[in-house]
């Protein structure tokens, strides 16, 4: 279950953004999403760039990337955590502004 800060927060835009050439298809499975990777499939732009954004409430969520069938975590967040199956889930922290509203820049993972 992800952290959530107390308070009536609305959900803040986040943007995934992996840049994989040679894969098939990528997807994201996470807390967020009942670690379902058919809940947030990326699109490719042709040129290998694949993004999706999502909007999520302030808190901390586990996630890791889904390349070709195969979970791998992201090799750019700032923090991971060992998982049950004996590898990493990649943590990502949604925050909010000091004034408490939420931000509207969203964060990139590439």
């Amino acid at each position: 279950m992800p952290f959530r800060p107390e308070g009536d927060l609305k959900p803040v835009p986040v943007r995934f953004e992996f840049r994989l050439p040679t894969a098939l298809s990528v997807a994201v499975a996470a807390t967020f999403n009942d670690w379902d990777p058919k809940k947030h499939v990326r699109h490719n732009n042709a040129d290998g760039f694949w993004a999706r954004e999502a909007k999520l409430n302030p808190g901390q969520y586990e996630y890791c990337r889904v390349v070709d069938g195969h979970r791998v975590p992201d090799p750019v967040a700032r923090e991971s955590r060992p998982n049950p199956l004996g590898g990493r889930n990649s943590v990502l922290t949604v925050t909010v502004p000091h004034n408490g509203s939420p931000s509207s820049s969203s964060y990139s993972r590439k």
